[in-house]
């Protein structure tokens, strides 16, 4: 099975379970603990070997790979955005349907832009590392700073994705039993992490665009 079949394979695991985590997280968010059934759902789908090496039972995914996941969260947010959005006016104008005003539109537009454009950046390096993959190869240097750098922009374009949607959804959108916000804080916290934050990542792959690395790395 290649590295893209394990990879959608995990991922519509993790869909199945959608309703379940759904239906739990108001509870945990109010108790501040992770319910076992939406621990045991996530470890039976994979979720947790999916950064474990393979010669301990992992599925080994890299970055390249997981930012996969993260464009699934920016999408959730959509889908989340548009079910709020029916009913819903605009305060303190005439607007009675928010959905009809123009600024609306552009910004699903740009959310959903986004991330086809972050899945398109994944998609890419999937197809790369998947070929040197079968040809028993490592990727270059090169190859694996670009991994790096654009994995951590389509990540930062998800990140600006659900930062579009959490901004169009008023006030209300910061109450615990409103999920985009939970959406939100996650794709924050995991933007942050250093293997897809968004300095440090581009700039090793800038050091193989022409100019001198200036590191024994590259």
């Amino acid at each position: 099975m290649s590295v893209n079949d394990e990879l959608t394979s995990l991922l519509k695991a993790v869909r199945d379970v959608v309703p379940t985590l759904h239906k739990n997280g108001v509870e945990a968010e109010d108790r501040r603990w992770i319910p076992e059934e939406n621990i045991a759902l996530l470890e039976k789908a994979g979720v947790f070997r999916m950064a474990v090496p393979r010669r301990f039972g992992g599925l080994d995914l890299g970055v390249a790979e997981q930012s996969r996941g993260i464009a699934e969260i920016a999408r959730g947010a959509f889908e989340l955005f548009l079910d709020r959005l029916p009913g819903r006016g605009i305060t303190y104008t005439n607007w009675t349907e928010q959905s009809q005003h123009p600024l609306t539109q552009v910004q699903v537009a740009t959310a959903a832009n986004k991330t086809a454009a972050a899945e398109a950046l994944s998609t890419r390096w999937l197809d790369v590392l998947q070929r040197r993959a079968d040809a028993g190869e490592q990727p270059t240097a090169e190859e694996k700073a670009a991994v790096r750098g654009q994995t951590a922009f389509a990540v930062e374009l998800c990140r600006q994705a659900v930062e579009v949607l959490f901004r169009a959804s008023g006030g209300s959108v910061i109450q615990r039993s409103v999920d985009l916000q939970r959406f939100h804080r996650d794709m924050e916290g995991f933007s942050l992490h250093a293997l897809v934050q968004l300095n440090a990542n581009p700039e090793v792959q800038g050091r193989v665009l022409g100019l001198d690395p200036e590191t024994d790395f590259l």
